[in-house]
């Protein structure tokens, strides 16, 4: 398996952050398939950083050029934010 490691410091190239995973901004997306060691932040009440093994589900082209990740796992801090962020941001509809 390939793994890439993605580190993310700009709020604006992550997207889409569901419990299951993540739309990152990016030029030259990663194959699907590839799997991923995920590190990027997420601005709530403060900033938080979530860590974790993803891999790369599709890749999108045109004005939102990226991927799409889908969590493979988790630390545990990062899946207890995850579940506290999505709740607030819809109503449990995830």
């Amino acid at each position: 398996d390939e793994f890439a490691a993605i580190v993310g410091h700009m709020a604006e190239y992550v997207e889409d952050v569901s419990m299951g995973g993540v739309f990152l901004r990016c030029d030259d997306p990663l194959p699907v398939g590839t799997h991923v060691q995920l590190r990027f932040s997420i601005l709530g009440d403060d900033v938080e950083t979530i860590e974790g093994v993803g891999e790369v589900v599709n890749q999108r082209s045109g004005n939102k050029l990226g991927m799409g990740i889908r969590f493979v796992s988790l630390t545990p801090q990062s899946q207890k934010f995850l579940e506290k962020f999505c709740a607030n941001q819809d109503s449990g509809d995830a």
